[in-house]
């Protein structure tokens, strides 16, 4: 959220009102574990008190209701950045069509977690077995079938760039720095995993104060983590200003002699050996532009200039946005 402020010279779009509203969830998650450490969750259930058993089992009832909206609307959150940066149709096709699968999916599981007992307070009052007329799903089999959905969604989400990215005009080192930072998203996969094998000890205990902790953890770890990996693009962009250095950022002349492109419009950029790039037009009149950048030419007489060695496609800004630099464009005067 900080590298969107205006003082660091961003601005919020869809992904970023996504990620906090998940955050407004997350958040609370991990709170209340620390609640549930408090009322005795992590106890032998023989030594906690019933009105204390009672009091647990709402809390994760509250608990599991955030869980599934924070995993589902940080998913949401990287679908849209996808969209934000990356130009392909059909990428944007499959961005779409995997955003309503885990939206359908995410309120499937929320509506589950809320109505899994009739009347709904028995969710966390039945445990005791001497409410008769309860009526209850199988909340434990919506758990496994929820959690491996998640892993094939998360798998889905993290690769989908890939080929995307591999497409670009990037070196291999710099390809395999960007898919590194995406590449963090696979330890949620991970977590995931993890979760999912707790959930299956969990669902045959009959000492759910004891049993629980290994699954809490897990869905606590994994919802903080997911928001972490939505996040990373934007830590490197708000680091990347704070710490230039850090970066590589350049200030100096990235080579000497004249080298230039002729754009469609009649536009011409060359760097003229001294770190400054010019922008001549037809008539002969010239205009600086950002030191270290290549171009090429765009649609319309639009000319694209390249940050360093980061290639940027026509639309996106796909490397401004990961934190690798930006780019700057230029109409030619012909197209006005």
């Amino acid at each position: 959220m900080i590298s969107k402020l205006p003082y660091f010279g961003g601005q919020f779009h869809s992904d970023d009102w996504a990620i906090s509203v998940s955050m407004v969830f997350g958040i609370p998650l991990g709170l209340l574990a620390v609640t549930l450490a408090n009322a005795g969750l992590g106890k032998d259930i023989w030594n906690v008190p019933f009105d204390d058993i009672t009091y647990i089992l709402k809390i994760y009832f509250v608990q599991e209701v955030m869980y599934f909206a924070t995993i589902n609307i940080t998913k949401v959150s990287i679908l849209f950045f996808y969209l934000r940066i990356f130009p392909s149709q059909n990428f944007r096709i499959a961005s779409w069509i995997v955003m309503g699968t885990t939206i359908a999916y995410g309120l499937a599981l929320i509506l589950a977690a809320l109505f899994q007992c009739t009347p709904v307070d028995m969710a966390w009052k039945n445990w005791d077995g001497e409410h008769q007329s309860a009526r209850c799903s199988n909340i434990n089999l919506i758990s496994w079938m929820s959690a491996a959905i998640n892993i094939v969604l998360d798998v889905v989400v993290i690769a989908m760039p890939a080929c995307e990215l591999f497409g670009l005009s990037l070196s291999m080192k710099k390809k395999l720095q960007i898919l590194l930072m995406f590449g963090v998203g696979f330890f949620v996969t991970i977590v995931s995993t993890i979760r999912l094998q707790s959930l299956l000890r969990f669902g045959n205990s009959q000492n759910i104060t004891w049993d629980h902790v290994p699954a809490g953890y897990w869905s606590t770890i994994e919802g903080h983590a997911s928001i972490l990996c939505a996040c990373m693009p934007a830590i490197r962009v708000l680091l990347r200003k704070i710490f230039p250095s850090l970066f590589g950022d350049r200030t100096g002349a990235s080579s000497n002699g004249t080298k230039g492109a002729r754009n469609n419009g009649g536009n011409y950029i060359c760097n003229n050996g001294g770190g400054r790039v010019f922008s001549s037009n037809a008539a002969g009149s010239q205009s600086p532009c950002s030191p270290h950048v290549r171009s090429s030419p765009g649609k319309d007489g639009q000319v694209f200039f390249e940050s360093d060695i980061f290639p940027l496609v026509e639309r996106g800004d796909i490397m401004r946005e990961l934190g690798f630099g930006s780019y700057t464009v230029i109409r030619s005067d012909n197209n006005r």
